[in-house]
């Protein structure tokens, strides 16, 4: 298994049900608190882009509801 939280948030981005989707973008969210991204090529940036064009509303809600939370350009 896979140490860097990071890795692990895009595993669950990238999972076909809605709710593993659900779960990565919570691990992205509990490692962006600690340092958000600010610009492109930052860590977990483009996580941040997978999630806000997630097929799923309630992923794409909360995704956005963190960006604008946490400052993400």
């Amino acid at each position: 298994l896979s140490t860097d939280p990071l890795a692990a948030a895009e595993a669950g981005l990238t999972a076909s049900a809605e709710d593993v989707r659900q779960r990565g973008l919570q691990t992205l969210l509990a490692e962006t608190r600690k340092k958000p991204p600010q610009r492109e090529g930052d860590a977990g940036w483009g996580l941040f882009v997978r999630a806000l064009n997630d097929p799923a509303a309630g992923v794409r809600r909360e995704a956005f509801k963190a960006a604008l939370n946490q400052g993400v350009a």
